[in-house]
């Protein structure tokens, strides 16, 4: 799918998948270059494995692990943040 947003870039979405089978949900590029990540889960409130793979191998300025609890927010240092769903649609980030 490709956005073209007023001012703002050309940006695409993807789902990404290797052939390990290793996935992430939603992979967004502005203007041909990676730029954030969204991996949508239940409850696990630690980084993804598979998040944290394609978060280094692409070098995405962020990744988000969407889970459902409308409290929980943590971010870590090297650019991935765990947080509730709620709070990433409302325009937190």
């Amino acid at each position: 799918m490709i956005f073209i947003d007023t001012a703002q870039g050309v940006f695409e979405l993807y789902f990404i998948r290797d052939k390990e089978k290793r996935k992430v949900d939603f992979l967004i590029v502005k203007e041909k270059s990676p730029l954030i990540l969204i991996d949508c889960k239940s409850s696990e409130k630690e980084p993804e494995k598979n998040l944290r793979y394609f978060h280094d191998l692409l070098k995405v300025e962020r990744s988000f692990q969407l889970i459902d609890d409308p409290d929980y927010h943590k971010s870590y240092r090297d650019g991935i943040t765990v947080m509730g769903y709620e709070k990433f649609f409302s325009g937190w980030v």
